[in-house]
């Protein structure tokens, strides 16, 4: 299932697991960074939510990673 942002500057809060589209989640852990993990309890999977925005994760990478160098 692909997650399309309305607007790529802004967070998305997921109502839905991204991977089975489940609606049962918990709380997992919050990260050091404040952002929070939820785990879905049907598949398993673990997920940011809010999930970041596409500009956010791509300022968390350099443009070489992109291109496979060093």
């Amino acid at each position: 299932m692909a997650i399309v942002h309305d607007d790529p500057t802004q967070a998305k809060f997921l109502g839905n697991c991204p991977l089975c589209a489940g609606n049962r989640t918990n709380f997992f852990v919050q990260r050091p960074d404040g952002r929070k993990i939820f785990q879905c309890t049907e598949c398993g999977l673990g997920f940011l939510n809010p999930m970041p925005s596409a500009d956010e994760v791509a300022s968390w990478y350099d443009g070489s990673y992109f291109l496979g160098t060093d």
